[in-house]
């Protein structure tokens, strides 16, 4: 992130603030120009070969295109849509959401020209592939998930569901239709998401290792409790009620040890009078 860092600094007062507000009215206003005629659509909607003929406004105006054209579906189609975009602004600022959707934009429309560009190479023929704004908006709910993910929405105004499993959710669609998809969808999913990974792909990479040494130890702590030497019919175990997460040492180990849990780690994490002092917090 440093280098986001360096951009902001010397491009800020570039950044179009409240970037999602325009968004959403853009498709609200091509929403009801669609209902009128539907042709609307057809007219703003994304095409390399059509393009490449003149119409250069389809690199803009596909970003405006609904998902939805139900007139009570897109109504909580842009809050939701509004919503995320105000989230990553309020906690990225301005530029660097811009620069987010905007990377997601860019590169969803190279991914567009691309496939295209393969299957006239291949075939002769230009054949139209459905792209749209999907996977534009996808990276948005994907990116909230990472930066708020115990925020809890209301699913269909009854189920709370926390924002980490909906991002875990659509992480799975997205990871499935890449695997089983045509070389055509994995260009596209993969150009998409690009900007997911430029601004996460670090956190993503510690947590799996986090998540890997957490294994690791726990397992390690089993083991040392489970080491205890027991006479030949003897059938009671002591079992200790305190274990160090560092050392794996319990009060039978030691009876001068003292316990504490961390007040600085998330969830209850104990350890010894040693290590109180002397290790990594712990993130849930």
């Amino acid at each position: 992130m440093r280098f986001l860092n360096k951009l902001e600094r010397k491009y800020h007062k570039y950044a179009i603030h409240n970037l999602m507000k325009y968004v959403a009215i853009g498709m609200g206003i091509v929403f009801v120009f669609g209902q009128i005629n539907p042709d609307v659509i057809d007219l703003l909607s994304f095409s390399p070969k059509l393009i490449m003929e003149g119409q250069v406004w389809r690199l803009i105006t596909f970003t405006f295109v609904p998902r939805t054209m139900h007139p009570i579906w897109i109504i909580f189609s842009l809050l939701i849509m509004y919503f995320f975009g105000k989230v990553l602004e309020e906690n990225w600022g301005a530029f660097k959401f811009n620069l987010y959707y905007f990377i997601g934009s860019i590169s969803t429309i190279l991914a567009g020209i691309t496939v295209e560009l393969v299957l006239k190479l291949t075939t002769g023929d230009w054949i139209a592939v459905p792209l749209t704004n999907y996977y534009i908006y996808m990276t948005l709910l994907l990116a909230v998930a990472q930066v708020l993910p115990d925020y809890e929405i209301r699913v269909y105004f009854i189920l709370p569901v926390k924002l980490k499993y909906i991002g875990w959710i659509y992480g799975g669609i997205l990871a499935f239709e890449f695997i089983t998809g045509s070389i055509g969808l994995r260009i596209i999913i993969a150009f998409s998401v690009l900007n997911f990974f430029i601004f996460f792909g670090t956190d993503l990479i510690k947590s799996i290792r986090s998540i890997g040494r957490k294994k690791r130890h726990v397992s390690s702590i089993q083991v040392n409790r489970g080491k205890r030497k027991v006479s030949s019919g003897e059938k009671v175990i002591q079992v200790a009620f305190h274990c160090c997460e560092v050392c794996g040492k319990t009060e039978k180990d030691d009876p001068n040890l003292e316990f504490r849990y961390c007040s600085k780690c998330e969830g209850r994490h104990e350890y010894c009078s040693n290590h109180i002092f002397n290790h990594t917090h712990k993130k849930e």
